[in-house]
């Protein structure tokens, strides 16, 4: 980050800049724009966020159907390996996470693996403000 805002101080101080534009979906400018503000386009490829991805599912899945069942074993068995790292799931919707939130309980269930007994400061929160009938 400090990379970044030396990068702007230096534009905005030393060059005078008027503005600058910083968007991760900005692919240009109109062209009146760049006219009546006199303004150049440059994109470029810099990220905030170090994006890792891990493909486990290029080819070897098979047929449709079992497609299914061993993605989501291959993503349990992920989830299990990184227990004890931060970890984010992006699911297509919230009926998807919801699902695949229960598969995950069934999987362990099934596995004989018992969740942490540890007491989370959050546990006492969500015991006392979110109703039972939900599925958090």
């Amino acid at each position: 980050m400090d990379v970044l805002n030396n990068a702007f101080n230096l534009l905005v101080n030393k060059h005078k800049n008027k503005f600058y534009l910083l968007g991760p979906n900005i692919d240009g400018i109109s062209e009146g724009f760049a006219k009546k503000y006199d303004a150049e386009f440059i994109k470029t490829n810099y990220s905030l966020v170090d994006c890792k991805v891990i493909d486990l599912f290029s080819d070897e899945f098979g047929d449709r159907g079992h497609k299914k069942q061993k993605k989501e074993n291959a993503l349990f068995e992920l989830l299990l390996k990184l227990r004890n790292e931060q970890t984010i799931i992006y699911c297509s919707s919230l009926v998807r996470v919801q699902y695949l939130s229960k598969k995950f309980c069934e999987y362990l269930v099934e596995q004989n693996i018992e969740p942490g007994r540890e007491e989370l400061s959050i546990i006492e929160w969500i015991r006392k403000n979110v109703s039972d009938k939900w599925g958090v």
